[in-house]
């Protein structure tokens, strides 16, 4: 295994295990991660971000519970996008009606067509999240 991807997937390992770091340096765990992996088009990458960020980032920002959302690329992997949301509560996460998603799915969909499809979705509760339920 190549340094990169042994680099790339500490990094990825330490933002789900220990969620998003603050400016000051300190860790805090997040009640609830998503993490997604796409296939895209490496030739309209910069394009794609873009579109995710004015399609999908600015709708999350607008809900309490987001937290951050950091977008990677494993060099040792083309072709594919990970995406790591942080939300403070799976509840609020969870509640964001389906419709508003579908909504904004199609407008992704219309706007990025085949050049991004979604490959693996998984949803991360911390243990004191679960633990309330």
């Amino acid at each position: 295994m190549k340094k990169t991807t042994i680099f790339f997937i500490v990094r990825l390992l330490l933002l789900i295990l220990y969620g998003a770091t603050s400016w000051a340096g300190q860790h805090k765990f997040n009640e609830g991660i998503e993490i997604l992996e796409f296939k895209v088009d490496t030739k309209n990458i910069d394009q794609i971000i873009k579109a995710d960020k004015s399609i999908w980032t600015d709708y999350l920002t607008k809900n309490p519970s987001f937290e951050e959302k950091y977008i990677g690329i494993n060099p040792e992997k083309p072709g594919h996008l990970y995406v790591v949301i942080h939300w403070k509560t799976w509840k609020r996460w969870k509640n964001i009606p389906q419709k508003e998603l579908n909504n904004l799915q199609k407008v992704s969909d219309k706007r990025l067509g085949d050049r991004i499809q979604l490959i693996n979705s998984t949803s991360l509760m911390s243990h004191t999240e679960y633990k309330k339920n």
